[in-house]
């Protein structure tokens, strides 16, 4: 399986290793952390922003709000390392209903999730899409569609990330 089809399939660290991948493809610089002390499934940045993101992949079953305490915790945990001067955005990375074809998946996030993220002004981003967005880039090195969608994890917050369309779909 590519690693751009395990956004789709996977959860845990396969998914998290395909999650650094993709936000690599779009631009970022991103990586898993660990230094010993503190542990983050994903840190990325680029000049549109430093953001921290958790990965949740669920067999059958919407995200739920498990992941925001760890979250809310990296966050302040980052924050707290000498060498960071902003607190970073967070992002929830979903895979929901992961082994269902992502055409038949309804609910992404539940109700709980979607509340926790309006307060905590969490971003969210469901897998399958940006899978999607991978797989145009991939294809065509679209650099401004990249940008753009760079600008999408920076504006949004408290709701699901909305990728623009492709201005011209190639993928």
């Amino acid at each position: 399986m590519s690693l751009s089809k395990k956004l789709l399939y996977e959860n845990g660290k396969p998914l998290e290793y395909a999650i650094i991948d993709a936000l690599q493809t779009i631009g970022f610089k991103a990586e898993n952390y660990d230094d010993g002390k503190s542990e983050f499934d994903i840190i990325f940045e680029s000049e549109e922003g430093r953001f921290i993101g958790e990965a949740e992949g669920k067999d059958n079953s919407a995200i739920n709000v498990t992941k925001f305490r760890q979250l809310e915790s990296n966050i302040h945990e980052d924050y707290e390392r000498d060498e960071v001067k902003v607190h970073a955005k967070g992002v929830l990375f979903g895979n929901p209903f992961r082994l269902s074809h992502p055409n038949e998946r309804k609910e992404f996030f539940t109700q709980k999730a979607l509340d926790s993220a309006k307060r905590t002004g969490i971003a969210l981003v469901n897998t399958h899409e940006l899978f999607e967005v991978v797989k145009y880039l991939k294809n065509t090195n679209d650099q401004d569609y990249a940008k753009s969608v760079r600008e999408c994890f920076k504006n949004i917050c408290s709701e699901i990330v909305k990728f623009p369309p492709p201005s011209n779909r190639q993928a």
